[in-house]
């Protein structure tokens, strides 16, 4: 468990504003423990790395930062919001979501996922237009915004046809088009299921280069640790997680 959020941020000591804040945050389901003690802060312009043993505690912790569930002890806040309840047994469904273009969120099964019918082109189109950018982004604009993703030759498409890392450079995509202050792109998702360690790594690198250039903070869930230490730091949710990290942090300092 990382209970220190200098241990979580040491592989990257930034500077940029702190827009994720958690201290001991912890989540109970029923009688079992979902995550505890879970500290770290993710800030503008990098990417942190969320990573954990087990899909379970991290989807809970990505639901949580995404605003649709609350976590029961501890304190989670995005922009300033706090999303911990105070006192509660068990997590609930969060009632109020995040201020428009606060949060950015990539593909999340049962929540949000494209269609496989779609091409890559008409996916990130609809979410242009859902989030008001159709009316000043020619077609152009959102081939050149594909392009930025590495997607320029997968627009024509359809998200069926997709192979691991295009799918997750499109659940990336997604995240940001409303030029979120907060992008979160969860790696744990069955979307992304059958990615490569070294095109997971990429995809980090990729996304720290998107972050620096809107100013935000990209969090990334993963049970992977080499795709862990391609972000700007990275914070284990569980013990064992903390403990395999430790040695690259050590090296760091």
């Amino acid at each position: 468990m990382a209970t220190d959020s200098q241990d979580c941020r040491s592989m990257g000591a930034g500077t940029g504003q702190a827009l994720v804040v958690a201290r001991d945050a912890g989540m109970r389901r029923r009688r079992a423990r979902s995550f505890e003690f879970v500290t770290f802060e993710a800030r503008s312009g990098e990417v942190l790395a969320l990573v954990g043993e087990e899909r379970p505690p991290l989807r809970d912790l990505v639901y949580a930062l995404a605003g649709l569930v609350m976590p029961t002890e501890g304190s989670l806040a995005v922009c300033g919001e706090e999303r911990a309840q105070r006192g509660g047994a068990r997590p609930r469904i969060a009632r109020q979501r995040p201020a428009r273009g606060t949060l950015g969120v990539s593909a999340l099964t049962g929540v949000a996922v494209p269609s496989d019918v779609l091409t890559v082109e008409e996916a990130v189109a609809q979410e242009f237009s859902l989030w008001g950018r159709k009316t000043t982004a020619s077609a152009e604009d959102v081939l050149g915004y594909l392009a930025s993703f590495e997607l320029a030759t997968e627009v024509d498409r359809r998200i069926g046809e997709l192979g691991p890392e295009g799918r997750v450079r499109l659940s990336a995509a997604l995240a940001f088009v409303c030029r979120p202050r907060v992008a979160l792109v969860d790696l744990t998702d069955p979307f992304a299921a059958g990615l490569a360690a070294a095109d997971g790594a990429a995809l980090v690198r990729m996304l720290g280069r998107h972050a620096r250039a809107c100013a935000c903070a990209a969090i990334v869930a993963t049970t992977d640790l080499a795709v862990a230490r391609a972000a700007d730091g990275a914070c284990g949710i569980d013990l064992a997680s903390a403990e395999a990290l430790a040695p690259q942090e050590d090296d760091a300092r």
